[in-house]
């Protein structure tokens, strides 16, 4: 009895497993799943089952007698490289049958996407797919857009059809794996029209915040290059408006990139160029705003950003190892995010406004876009499944936004805060200058004698044109107890408030000077002692005539240019600056001013003067030929050839007779 049951046993285990293993083989060798409407009862069904799959390509695989059955079958909401067809890429096809109902509705299949290129055929005919299905011997990939096709209608009759996809993955994707991205759906089409119409609409409606943060990032650089334009000098405006004008290509780019078709090299490239280029604007941005040292920090970022645009030229002309790619623009943009977060946050501790307005955007921004690498780069080593988008998504009303696109705004709205306090700032400050350099210059027209002088036996015409609104030159003419005169014309170093500073310093040591001496050698040395340690790294040239009412001409010259006599140049001792030096000791040279003599001075603006096109001077030349002319001949023949400084002209001609 126990050798019957043992035996009866052993027998039912052998015919359990012949089972198995007999429907094992049938399931291997049986046709795909059949998909269907559920006799009619449903408008719309996904094909999310078995799909034959086989790689490689041959035509004929899309004939709807062909044997598929040795296929191996593979699930249609997973990619091929997790269904043991890892690094597959090249063509491949997948095969299924529709069961069409009789008398249906026009029925059509919604493909979303299926990467990176395809072609569907139903019954051996192709029906559509992608724009463009490349060769065997191509390397690029194409982007996935999804596609609605009509199926044929059944008749009175059901039918059966075959249906074949021919997929293309370019090696660029390999490391996603190909396949179906969202499981394709087959039914009614007009209802599948307008779920087609609604995925465009919901896919332009979460594109929103990109277009909205590109049209904010316009204004931006428009306002930022406009500020340069008025401002020049303020080069902070000039690397702000190319930052945002960066920032704003990157967002429209994006947009451009998922609606046309397009290489994952091309889009990799562009957006590695134009990532570096935004990297490389903001360092010049944050140096120049913050002053920052050019040390071997910001070099290092400096040579990071290049390697990522050099990365991304060389993206264009290979093919892209995504993790590699990745790996290397994470590594180089580490030091710029490094140096731009420390420089803030040292001009933060300093109390800089502005930095400690910027610093917690700077770390939202950087920290988002660090955490979108993270994401990328943990899902293309398999760590983890890829979620809707690398950013983390904040909201989806009323459009998508997330935390880069919050992170941008901040940022956004932080710089533009910072950039119109500082016009502000720099205007009130031009408007406080502009009055202060009024009242300069109606202090030093106070201080200027008038240009025609005259005074018994003498003529005296001066002609100044200062380069600015307030000049350093100056002139005083002043008679003496003796019935003579004194002339004192000269030109203090700089332009500008402090050198008319200056000239107010020395036209009231000038006065109270000649009040005590006659003696013009004395005047300078006086003079010197008075603005010596007063004019820090400046100086002053100075000349004094003294001529008596008989024409006896003392002249002292402290580096001035030699005046002209009658159109010959005098030959004067040479001598220092005034304040250069403590105690220096001046000579006078003497001559004699006959009646109907011309004496003429000029400042260094004269022979100074510059044509702006062959770079050539007006020179002592020119200068000494038209000595003799009037004041205001010589000061205009020099403005006109190119006026660089101040140009003074000053004439003293002795009267044939006295002026009574």
């Amino acid at each position: 009895m126990m050798l019957r049951a043992s035996m009866r046993g052993m027998m039912r285990r052998i015919v359990v497993a012949t089972c198995l293993v007999a429907l094992a083989a049938g399931a291997v060798r049986s046709p795909a799943q059949v998909f269907d409407l559920d006799h009619g009862r449903k408008s719309v069904a996904p094909l999310d089952g078995l799909w034959r799959f086989h790689p490689g390509d041959d035509p004929h695989w899309a004939d709807p007698e062909f044997d598929d059955s040795q296929w191996p079958l593979l699930r249609s909401d997973r990619e091929w490289s997790k269904q043991g067809y890892k690094g597959l890429s090249g063509f491949a096809w997948y095969r299924f049958k529709i069961q069409i109902p009789a008398g249906s509705a026009p029925l059509s299949l919604y493909v979303p996407a299926i990467r990176t290129a395809y072609q569907v055929y139903v019954d051996g005919r192709l029906i559509g797919g992608s724009e463009k299905m490349p060769r065997s011997e191509d390397s690029r990939g194409l982007s996935i857009l999804p596609v609605l096709l009509a199926l044929p209608q059944s008749g009175q009759q059901a039918r059966e059809v075959s249906v074949a996809i021919r997929v293309w993955l370019s090696p660029e994707y390999v490391d996603r794996g190909g396949g179906p991205v969202v499981i394709p759906v087959f039914g009614d089409s007009s209802l599948l029209a307008a779920r087609a119409q609604g995925e465009v609409d919901k896919k332009l409606w979460t594109e929103e915040s990109s277009m909205l943060e590109g049209v904010l990032e316009c204004l931006a650089s428009f306002a930022g290059l406009a500020f340069f334009y008025f401002r020049p000098r303020e080069r902070e405006y000039l690397w702000f408006g190319l930052m945002m004008l960066c920032q704003a290509a990157w967002n429209f780019s994006d947009i451009w990139f998922q609606n046309h078709v397009h290489t994952l090299a091309i889009a990799t490239s562009v957006g590695e160029v134009r990532g570096g280029l935004f990297a490389l604007f903001t360092l010049a941005f944050f140096a120049t705003l913050t002053r920052a040292r050019r040390n071997w920090f910001y070099r290092l970022a400096v040579t990071g950003v290049c390697c990522v645009i050099a990365l991304g030229v060389v993206n264009a002309f290979v093919i892209v190892n995504v993790t590699a790619d990745i790996a290397i623009v994470l590594c180089s943009l580490l030091p710029f995010a490094f140096w731009i977060i420390s420089v803030l946050v040292g001009a933060a501790r300093r109390g800089v406004a502005d930095a400690r307005l910027l610093l917690i955007p700077i770390l939202l921004q950087y920290g988002a876009f660090f955490v979108g690498l993270s994401i990328a780069t943990t899902y293309q080593l398999g760590w983890q499944h890829k979620t809707q988008t690398n950013d983390p998504v904040l909201s989806s009303w009323p459009f998508m936004y997330t935390l880069s696109d919050l992170a941008a705004v901040i940022f956004l709205l932080a710089m533009l805060a910072i950039l119109i306090g500082r016009f502000t700032r720099s205007r009130r400050e031009e408007e406080r200058y502009a009055g202060e350099m009024e009242a300069a210059r109606a202090v030093q027209q106070v201080l200027l004698p008038e240009p025609n002088v005259g005074l018994k036996g003498f003529s005296i015409v001066a002609e100044y044109l200062p380069a600015q609104e307030v000049g350093g030159d100056f002139y005083q003419i002043l008679p003496t107890g003796d019935g003579g005169l004194f002339v004192v014309t000269g030109d203090v170093s700089g332009k500008g408030m402090p050198a008319a500073m200056l000239v107010a310093l020395l036209v009231g040591a000038i006065r109270t000077a000649a009040a005590h001496t006659s003696d013009p050698a004395m005047l300078l040395e006086t003079l010197n002692s008075r603005v010596h340690g007063r004019m820090g790294d400046g100086f002053a040239t100075c000349a004094v005539l003294h001529v008596a009412l008989d024409g006896t001409a003392l002249l002292a010259n402290a580096a001035n240019p030699a005046p002209y006599l009658n159109g010959v140049e005098i030959e004067l001792s040479g001598a220092l600056p005034l304040g250069m030096l403590a105690e220096v000791v001046y000579e006078n040279d003497r001559f004699t001013l006959q009646p109907g003599d011309m004496l003429t001075f000029v400042s260094d603006g004269v022979v100074e003067a510059m044509n702006k096109d062959t770079k050539e001077l007006f020179g002592f030349e020119r200068a000494h030929a038209i000595s003799q002319r009037a004041a205001a001949e010589v000061a205009e023949a020099a403005r006109s050839f190119g006026q660089t400084d101040d140009i003074t002209v000053l004439t003293v001609t002795r009267l044939l007779e006295a002026i009574p």
